[in-house]
């Protein structure tokens, strides 16, 4: 036995040490028994989860070529697994078993025809059980979009890497989604997931050679949730040459900054327009009266941004003042006296005056004027538009046409 160990540290490095010959599977065919050939009765073993390794005595019968093994698995039938060609070989290494698993072994032996020995005698070998779980694992929950699961490193040092496996959230069906290279790796991070997805999840050990530890207990994590709309979003309709945005924040603790979108039509794509960490914003437009579409969303700390409402609320600029229409004017007391009816909002009026004189621009605060300022045989024309308080102007009315003789 002594020199077994010695025999099977070399195994370790490689499954078949110097001096054992190559052993391969025979082609199956009928097999003749020569019963006077010497069997093998006795071998020794040492197993591991997934192999087993065996010496035993070399035959000293010259008419000995080689050896067969046998094996059956939970008392099944035996069957020949290997023909190990060389009377002089001493080892052999039987793998990809299963660990915790009970096998039935046997030998025989050869002549240089093929005929066998007696099978000797049947010996039942257990391979290891697999690795116990990790000791400590832990996942880490409501993160944007992933998942973080950490782990104790095993202690074991023929782990050489860690399966992470993944079941909907108490599905029980599991599946790998990743191996994280190194015994001493403590570390695997789910990405690319959704918003509020919950997943169960496990880590196992596994080694060099591909054996699977015992999982670990299943911890569940879901991924943070969308930040909450916001409320009460209004946008004004009597502001002159931008309209404003105002709203209620959501309440939660964890909101960076909002994100405004806009569109011409409520029937358009609403686009990102701007952003802002204030519950308001000014959307300056060059244009009186034009309406826009708004749609609003609160963005977290972490850069997940809100679900885009389904409706918009509609804001506009201020319109211009209405267009004012002049209602005389005529020839009189040596001057042109033009009136026009009052326009709401107005706080003065522009009367653009032209002739072949000239244009002129007169800024008058009533809806009534005298043009002392004209000359004979000449032809005027005039035009009035109302000016609000804030500058904002009128179409001009439609012209008016004096001639004087």
């Amino acid at each position: 036995m002594k020199n077994l160990l010695k025999t099977l540290c070399f195994l370790a490095l490689s499954l078949l040490i110097s001096g054992c010959a190559l052993a391969s599977l025979q082609a199956s065919k009928k097999e003749t028994l020569n019963a006077e050939l010497a069997t093998i009765s006795n071998f020794n073993t040492i197993s591991e989860m997934t192999q087993i390794a065996f010496e035993w005595e070399r035959s000293e019968d010259p008419k000995v070529a080689g050896y067969n093994l046998y094996r059956a698995k939970n008392d099944g039938e035996l069957q020949k697994i290997a023909t190990i060609n060389d009377r002089f070989s001493t080892h052999y290494v039987d793998t990809g078993l299963e660990p915790s698993t009970s096998y039935q072994y046997a030998m025989s032996t050869y002549d240089k025809d093929g005929a066998h020995s007696q099978m000797g005698s049947i010996y039942t070998v257990q391979t290891l059980s697999s690795f116990p779980a990790v000791e400590f694992t832990q996942v880490i929950t409501n993160l944007p979009l992933r998942a973080k699961i950490i782990w104790s490193p095993h202690e074991d040092l023929r782990v050489s890497s860690y399966v992470i496996e993944r079941s909907k959230a108490g599905a029980n069906n599991w599946s790998k989604i990743a191996e994280i290279k190194g015994r001493l790796s403590a570390e695997y991070i789910d990405s690319g997931l959704k918003p509020e997805e919950s997943f169960d999840y496990r880590v196992r050990a596994k080694s060099s050679d591909g054996v699977l530890g015992e999982p670990s207990g299943a911890q569940n994590s879901t991924t943070k949730a969308l930040p909450l709309p916001v409320t009460n979003l209004s946008a004004s309709l009597d502001q002159p040459k931008k309209i404003t945005l105002s709203w209620q924040a959501p309440a939660q603790d964890d909101i960076d900054h909002y994100v405004i979108y806009s569109s011409r039509s409520k029937f358009l794509p609403a686009t990102k327009l701007g952003t802002t960490k204030e519950t308001n914003y000014d959307d300056y437009i060059s244009a009186n009266g034009s309406s826009r579409f708004y749609k609003v969303t609160a963005v977290d700390t972490s850069g997940l941004e809100g679900q885009k409402p389904s409706s918009s609320v509609e804001g506009a600029t201020l319109s211009a003042p209405e267009q004012p229409y002049i209602i005389m004017s005529s020839y009189t007391n040596g001057g042109i006296d033009i009136a026009w009816n009052p326009v709401p909002r107005a706080q003065k009026y522009i009367i653009y005056k032209s002739s072949n004189l000239g244009n002129e621009a007169i800024e008058v605060n009533d809806t009534r004027y005298f043009d002392s300022n004209v000359q004979s045989s000449q032809k005027y024309e005039y035009e009035v538009s109302a000016i609000d308080e804030y500058g904002l102007e009128s179409d001009k009315s439609k012209t008016a046409k004096v001639e004087l003789q």
